[in-house]
C-alpha cells in the first residue's frame, strides 16, 4: 500500500519547502459552527500554514466579530492571523479605532476590502477600496492584502476598468493581492500578464477553492462572475454531495490546477476553507510532506 500512494505521489510535482499556503476561514454564528470552526482551525494549525485570513461581513457582525474571533484565537496559534478589513457603513474614526485596535493586538497585516453592500443603504466614506487602502497607510504601517478578480469583479465594466482599479490600490500603499476563486488556470495566467503588462509587478497569489457541494459551486460562481468548465459539473451531477468519491475528484481537480500554476512559477496558493478541514488539510500535506514521511501518515 505505501508504494501505491507513493506512486501517486510521484505524479505530483515535489513541491516542499518550494510554496506557501494560507487558509481563508470565516467567523461562526452559534455553538455548531463556533466547535466546526475550532476543530477545522486546530487541524489546519498542523500544517503550518503562512497565515489565516478570517472574513467580515455585514450580515455576520462585521469588523468588530472579526476582531474579536481574531483576539480569541491569537492565543490558540503562532501562525500569523490577518483580517479581512471592510469600509463600507463605518465612518473613519469607527475606522481609526478598529486599525489601532488591530496594530496594538500584535496585527500587522491587514485585507483591506471595500466589502459588499447587500441592502444598498450603507454609507461609503471611500468610494473603493484603493482609497481606504491609502488612509490605512495613514493611520498605522500594516502590510496591505487586496482583492483581485481574474474574471472581472462584478461591478466592473470592463477588464481595463478592474486592472486600473488593482494598479491603483498598489499605488495607494497595497502590498500583495488575493484573487477571487477560479477553476480555469488560463483566465489567471492571462490576467496575470495583463496586470504585468500593465505596471503591477507584486505578487497576485490564487485563490483555491475545494468543491464541497454543487448547488453551493453553482451559486458562487453565479455571485462572482467565475466561469466553471462543463466537465466540472458533469462530472459532480454523477455523483452524490460528500460523498467520498466527491472529495476524491475535488482534491484531483484542485491539485491539477495547483500543479498548472507552479509550473507557470506561481510560489503562493490561498485556499477558501468554507470552515472545513478535510479537503484542503489533505492537500496541504500532500503540498508539504516529504515523500519519505508518507509511512508515518498512513499508520
Amino acid at each position: 500500500m505505501n508504494n501505491n500512494i507513493e506512486d501517486i505521489y510521484e505524479n505530483y510535482i515535489n513541491f516542499k519547502n518550494k510554496i506557501n499556503i494560507s487558509f481563508e476561514m470565516f467567523p461562526y454564528s452559534n455553538n455548531l459552527s463556533k466547535k466546526k470552526f475550532n476543530n477545522s482551525f486546530l487541524k489546519l494549525c498542523k500544517i503550518k500554514p503562512d497565515f489565516f485570513s478570517i472574513t467580515c461581513s455585514q450580515n455576520y457582525g462585521g469588523n468588530y466579530k472579526t476582531y474579536n474571533l481574531i483576539k480569541k484565537i491569537k492565543k490558540k496559534t503562532k501562525t500569523e492571523i490577518i483580517p479581512h478589513f471592510t469600509c463600507l457603513g463605518y465612518s473613519k474614526t469607527e475606522i481609526k479605532n478598529i486599525a489601532i485596535n488591530y496594530w496594538n493586538l500584535g496585527i500587522r497585516k491587514i485585507l483591506a476590502l471595500r466589502g459588499d453592500n447587500f441592502s444598498n443603504k450603507l454609507n461609503n466614506i471611500f468610494s473603493n477600496a484603493s482609497d481606504f487602502v491609502y488612509e490605512l497607510k495613514k493611520i498605522k504601517d500594516f502590510k496591505i492584502f487586496v482583492a483581485a478578480y481574474p474574471e472581472i469583479h462584478p461591478e466592473s465594466k470592463n477588464k481595463k476598468e478592474d486592472i486600473y482599479n488593482l494598479k491603483k490600490k498598489f499605488d495607494n500603499g497595497a502590498n500583495r493581492a488575493i484573487t477571487q476563486f477560479f477553476f480555469n488556470v488560463d483566465n489567471y495566467l492571462k490576467f496575470r500578464d495583463e496586470c504585468f503588462n500593465y505596471g503591477i509587478k507584486k505578487e497576485i497569489i490564487p485563490g483555491i477553492l475545494p468543491i464541497y457541494d454543487l448547488f453551493q459551486l453553482k451559486k458562487f460562481a453565479s455571485m462572482t462572475n467565475v466561469y466553471v468548465p462543463k466537465f466540472i459539473y458533469n462530472i459532480f451531477n454523477s455523483i452524490k454531495n460528500n460523498s467520498n468519491s466527491y472529495k476524491i475528484i475535488s482534491s484531483i481537480i484542485l491539485m491539477n490546477i495547483i500543479n498548472k500554476l507552479f509550473l507557470e512559477g506561481v510560489r503562493s496558493f490561498h485556499f477558501y476553507t468554507l470552515n472545513r478541514a478535510d479537503i484542503v488539510f489533505s492537500i496541504g500535506y500532500l503540498l508539504k510532506i516529504k515523500k519519505n514521511n508518507f509511512s508515518s501518515i498512513i499508520q
